[in-house]
């Protein structure tokens, strides 16, 4: 479908430019987060290209169309600048996509051309927005690089993926390479889906996917509740390490067909490593284990069958499953989890469990003290029994020439092969020369016979090297009694851990700079820890910590006071002669990347870094070693986007502010008094409310000054009812379509969010015939908001947080979904009709006093006298030139007529030039043919605004209009009396 669009743009335009770009990036967004199949059906339409091609399109576009996920609804996409056409460069971009489109398969060309692309200027385009055109062209060739890929490539690489579009191609070839160390298809979505779906599960699985482990987490529950079985069969689980189950699942039946998921699950789906989360009931927590290696286990018949009583009720398990646990409590000291998240746990006895990272946040934020242990303890466990088997091999020998980044050979019969062998599959260290410098996976094991010998060949996968480490610089810290004699050596999976470790794991420090003048990626500075005085610097401990690979976050002290940039150790503590010839130690670090990071304010205003040495220290020294978590947290404080980051595009500058009386027409000096008093209104930050009779303009004014000033598809208008309240201007909870209530906001809030990410708008609200409502029943909660002070509203977000409305004061807060910011320059319009005088005073004065009344009223009509018939045609003449653009028909006969059947109504009730124009309307449109029909558009526009008139004012009203219009108006009369329900008296003398 992308195709499609693109080859017809190519065929039958010359030039592609901001529209068709914007239309084919939400092509390829899915219709859940993104557009829907209609709304793209009609982008498409609004291409005009040629009927064939579009309806050929639009009828490939359905529901499934797109995949790519949350954006902003309208993102900015232009090509060369934001407020102006480049032709050429539109030209350009055709050029380099009839290339692509030319021939799909010419993967060399196809780069060049997307190499091209990427060197025109745009404006507010990134990786992200355009990546998914080129995967949808060429999806074996151009991965989607966004935000969520990236976080993805991260977890699988530690490498950190930029979304900067001019290192697009530079970016390709890691998720290319990746691609091919995990044996994806060629077609690169598969790897897209692999980089979303790993973050679902949290860090937990970075560890795992870079051990080659696939494990899984289980919820399982000893027995139903209603019986209180978790109080006899739970304290069995525990002694015993296993867990249980009802279904008789003997050796013959296991792997039967017959069986129904959840013991089929229990006896053939769990593995070791995985883990198991035992739970009481929806909302209650046990314990925390691992699937042991000993597996699943037939007890039945046997006396270690589990057998227990309560509440009357018997049962026996004969299935058991062995379990290591790390984490318990009791029955009656379980953990609620009811206020963790709506049923925590499925209802089934066994179960897959996919909410493990949100499950293991919430234990560590309730019970750190007590499951921080326990969860390393399970991760060391997990990856133990996952692996299986570790050895250490040792290389070098002359006796063969395998390569052994793809082949171990040895022979069967030295100490430690036969274990290797009979594992077949393997975590392996290499060790050679007393250096251990590589692991791999043995993945299956071949045997040949030579010479009476039997001779293996170990097939090997992910071959690594790493830094080399000294054997006996570890072999202290190793549970395995180890002799280096022996050419394979069998380790505990805690062993191979305390080795990659050895390597693999990183320190991070915080950096004070006077001055960031090394910050050129790649640059080096020298820090010493003695100081200008030449006395040793205060924590000194963290210089000899620091070692090459660790990573650095630097802070400048002024005038920033903020992180400036990354930079990694090149080099541990090390002597270096300084120019005066004087040898000191000190670290040396290299410039990563530049970085518009978190200021000090931020770091010590953050809760999760309250225990950090730097915040307790008061950055007290040179060199401060971080925790990782610190140092990431401090990272994401830095990378949160900000409402102060959307300033630009919030701002409604003063002098930006239009108002236009495009369509309207009012006397000079009131134009003046009313275009004055609005400009002036908006510009001090007040809202605007226009008040006067039915007709007058208001609503058509309001609109015009949102279309010249925001824009026309920034502004929304709506119409008040006696029926609001705060549910239909702020919001309230909703049923969705998974039948779960989520808050939904109302007209006013939803001004303030462009897309369900949070992102911040400034969508301007007209509140069309605002006296309709109960002022105080509707806007109640919105009191403070509009004068400038932020509300927490007594609803929470899908998050769990409250919803908060921020004032504009708050804009150094993180984005959100559940916070809404009002920028300082949103305004809102309302009109409101004074037909009823009374509306007036039934606002509240808080209420009012929010707001500038500025007053639209009629024009001053012509006194009645001899003659007065041409002054008040060209009063009318005015009003027809603006509603026709200027021009104005020969029409002096009606003019005069309309103009006087207003003023007479005007003199009992009055009413706006728009009900003017509906009565002009029609008599203009009648008159060519017959006699102009006056009586038909006096029913029909003005009789409604009579609503109300005491008897003897109608009566005087139809006299008027009786003697102004020529011919039969006895129907005014006989309409009138039926219309108002009242005995009209037609003729005074009567």
């Amino acid at each position: 479908m992308v195709r499609e669009t693109v080859e017809s743009l190519v065929n039958h335009r010359d030039r592609i430019g901001d529209q068709e770009l914007k239309t084919l990036y939400h092509l390829c967004q899915n219709c859940t987060d993104g557009y829907s199949a209609d709304e793209k059906r009609d982008l498409v339409r609004e291409l005009g290209l040629p009927d064939d091609d579009t309806e050929r399109i639009v009828g490939i576009i359905d529901d499934s169309v797109g995949s790519v996920g949350k954006s902003m609804s309208d993102p900015p996409i232009h090509v060369g600048g934001k407020d102006e056409v480049f032709p050429e460069l539109e030209r350009e971009l055709h050029e380099c996509f009839s290339r692509i489109v030319a021939d799909y398969e010419a993967e060399s060309e196809l780069v060049d051309a997307v190499h091209d692309i990427l060197g025109i200027e745009f404006y507010g385009v990134q990786s992200g927005r355009i990546s998914p055109i080129f995967h949808y062209l060429a999806p074996e060739t151009f991965p989607v690089i966004n935000g969520r890929s990236c976080a993805g490539m991260e977890l699988v690489t530690g490498e950190t993926v930029s979304q900067n579009l001019s290192q697009y191609l530079d970016e390709r070839e890691s998720f290319l390479d990746v691609r091919e160390a995990l044996s994806f298809e060629k077609h690169l979505r598969e790897l897209d889906y692999f980089l979303h779906w790993i973050q679902s599960d949290g860090e937990i699985w970075t560890r795992v996917l870079r051990e080659d482990i696939d494990r899984e987490v289980w919820q399982v529950q000893p027995g139903r509740t209603e019986y209180s079985f978790p109080e006899v069969l739970w304290p069995i689980w525990v002694e015993r390490n296993i867990i249980s189950i009802g279904w008789d699942i003997p050796p013959e039946k296991r792997h039967s067909d017959d069986l129904n998921t959840q013991p089929a699950d229990f006896a053939n789906a769990i593995e070791p490593g995985d883990i198991i989360i035992a739970k009481g009931g929806h909302n209650t927590l046990l314990g925390i284990g691992v699937a042991s290696p000993d597996g699943f286990e037939y007890v039945g018949g046997t006396d270690r069958e589990i057998k227990f009583t309560n509440n009357g009720e018997s049962k026996k398990n004969p299935s058991i499953r062995h379990v290591d646990w790390v984490f318990t409590r009791e029955v009656a000291d379980a953990i609620d989890t009811s206020n963790w998240s709506s049923n925590q746990f499925h209802t089934k006895t066994i179960a897959r469990y996919s909410s493990f990272e949100e499950f293991r946040t919430n234990l560590t934020q309730r019970v750190s003290d007590e499951v921080l242990p326990a969860l390393k303890q399970l991760e060391g466990l997990s990856i133990e029994y996952a692996a299986r088997s570790y050895f250490i091999l040792q290389t070098g020998s002359d006796e063969w020439e395998d390569d052994v980044t793809e082949q171990y050979h040895f022979k069967l019969g030295n100490p430690g092969t036969r274990r290797l062998y009979e594992a077949n599959t393997a975590q392996v260290v290499f060790l050679e020369d007393g250096e251990l410098y590589a692991t791999a996976r043995v993945v299956d094991i071949s045997e040949e016979d030579r010479d009476g010998d039997t001779h293996c060949f170990a097939e090997i996968e992910g071959y690594t090297e790493f830094e080399p480490v000294e054997f006996t610089s570890v072999i202290g810290e190793l549970e395995s009694s180890i002799s280096q004699q022996h050419s394979i050596i069998q380790i505990t999976g805690e062993d191979y851990r305390t080795i990659v470790d050895q390597e693999s794991t990183t320190r991070y420090f915080w950096v004070n700079a006077s001055k960031a003048h090394w910050h050129e990626e790649g640059e080096e500075v020298f820090y010493s820890t003695t100081g200008s005085d030449g006395g040793l610097r205060r924590n000194v401990e963290a210089y000899e910590r620091a070692r090459a690979g660790d990573e650095v976050l630097i802070y400048q002290l002024s005038p920033e006071k903020q992180i400036v940039g990354r930079a990694r150790v090149v080099e541990g503590l090390h002597e270096r002669e300084q120019s005066d010839g004087e040898a000191v130690d000190g670290i040396t670090l290299r410039w990563v990347e530049s970085l518009d990071g978190a200021t000090w304010s931020e770091v010590t205003a953050d809760g999760e870094l309250t225990g950090c040495r730097v915040v307790e220290s008061d950055n007290a020294f040179v060199v401060t070693e971080l925790t990782e978590q610190e140092y990431r947290r401090i990272v994401e404080i830095g990378k949160m986007t900000k409402y102060a980051d959307f300033t630009e595009e919030l701002s409604v500058p003063a002098d930006e502010i239009s108002v236009e009386r495009d369509g309207l027409y009012f006397r000079e000096k009131e134009w003046e008094r009313i275009s004055s008093r609005v400009t002036e209104a908006l510009a001090a930050g007040n809202h605007v409310l226009l008040f006067g009779p039915p007709g007058t303009g208001k609503t058509k004014l309001a609109r015009q000054v949102c279309k010249e000033t925001v824009g026309s598809d920034q502004f929304e208008l709506v119409t008040a009812s006696a029926d609001w309240s705060t549910f239909d201007t702020v919001g309230g909870y909703q049923t969705t379509a998974e039948n779960k209530l989520e808050f939904q906001p109302g007209v006013v809030l939803d001004r303030f969010q462009g897309d369900s990410d949070g992102t911040p708008a400034n969508e301007w609200l007209i509140i069309d015939e605002l006296n309709r409502a109960d002022i105080d029943k509707a806007f109640g909660s919105l009191f403070s908001a509009l004068t400038g002070e932020s509300v927490t509203l007594p609803f929470d977000g899908s998050s769990g947080d409250p919803i908060e409305i921020l004032d504009a004061s708050r804009s150094d807060e993180q984005v959100k979904p559940d916070k809404f910011f009002i920028p300082e320059d949103w305004r809102m319009f309302a009109t409101m009709n004074t037909l009823d005088k009374t509306s007036l005073y039934e606002m509240s004065y808080a209420f009012m006093r929010r707001w500038a009344f500025i007053p639209v009223g009629i024009p001053e009509f012509p006194a009645e006298r001899d003659g007065d018939g041409e002054d008040l045609a060209e009063l009318v003449k005015k009003y027809v030139a603006a509603w026709n653009d200027g021009e104005v028909p020969d029409d002096d006969d009606e003019y005069e007529t309309i103009g006087r059947l207003w003023r007479a109504v005007n003199e009992e009730r009055a009413i706006g030039p728009a009900i003017v124009e509906d009565v002009y309307e029609h008599v203009a449109g009648t008159s060519d043919s017959t006699d102009p029909d006056y009586v038909s558009p006096l029913i029909m526009y003005v009789f409604p605004q009579l609503e109300g008139l005491r008897r003897d004012q109608l009566e005087q009203v139809l006299r008027e209009l009786d003697t102004i219009v020529d011919g039969d108006t006895d129907e005014l009369w006989t309409v009138a009396q039926d219309f108002y329900q009242v005995n009209l008296q037609r003729d005074t003398g009567e």
